[in-house]
């Protein structure tokens, strides 16, 4: 005859399951907020290209934004509101963040740092120079934030000079939060950044990636958890979050 599980044994076993569930849900959950955050910035970014694309077809420059003429300022006002009459937009608040994106930013994506302004932590790619900002979000709730250089696309921010790449012709960036005022508001998480370009052919290119001589390749790294490198190596894994 076969003898049943004693209460100690099912009371074991409980505890038992319980200790794993406690060890291995956080770490499941962490996994698919990473899936979903970087399902977002793919779309995010196919959608921002396409819509950059078709910006400048309708201003009949084929593929280039130099013909524009939208870079030759440091003032983001024309490239943005030609970009928000293409791209599905809910809310335009132009040159003013109130509304369009989070007040507070973590600089490293783990969380550990300390959160502070946007434009305060994007003036180094600007060399502490006052600049100007477009802010606008779109239908999926992503807040924009736009910046000109004013070279007309001739800022040069490669790391190798004697081969063509796009980082050697920057007009400008911007930073995408792809989901808006929600959490967790970190670089490198929900919050990354993209040079807008133009060598040859227009191109966005994210924060971080291969030519990029602004954005030290030391970030997104567990020694240096500073993640406005990360759109790059997101890209450089194959659309994943490795770290």
């Amino acid at each position: 005859m076969k003898k049943g599980f004693t209460l100690a044994e099912v009371l074991v076993t409980l505890m038992v399951i319980g200790i794993v569930a406690v060890l291995t849900i956080p770490s499941i959950l962490e996994n698919i907020q990473k899936t979903q955050l970087v399902s977002a910035y793919k779309r995010m970014f196919s959608e921002t290209f396409s819509a950059v694309t078709e910006m400048v077809v309708k201003e009949d420059c084929g593929k280039r934004f130099l013909c524009t003429g939208q870079f030759q300022t440091d003032d983001p006002l024309e490239f943005g509101n030609s970009l928000t009459s293409v791209l599905s937009t809910v809310v335009n608040c132009k040159k003013n963040d109130m509304d369009c994106f989070t007040q507070f930013v973590n600089p490293n994506y783990d969380g550990s740092g300390t959160s502070d302004s946007i434009v305060n932590q994007v003036a180094a790619l600007n060399d502490g120079e006052a600049a100007t900002y477009y802010y606008f979000k779109n239908v999926r709730g992503a807040s924009y934030l736009i910046h000109s250089f004013g070279t007309d696309c001739e800022t040069n921010l490669s790391t190798d000079n004697t081969i063509d790449n796009p980082m050697r012709g920057v007009c400008g960036y911007m930073v995408i939060d792809v989901n808006g005022e929600k959490s967790p508001n970190a670089w490198g998480r929900d919050v990354f950044g993209m040079w807008i370009t133009d060598y040859k052919v227009l191109e966005l290119y994210p924060f971080g990636g291969q030519y990029d001589n602004k954005i030290p390749k030391t970030t997104c790294r567990a020694a240096d958890t500073n993640g406005m490198g990360c759109a790059g190596r997101i890209l450089e894994d194959g659309w994943t979050m490795q770290y």
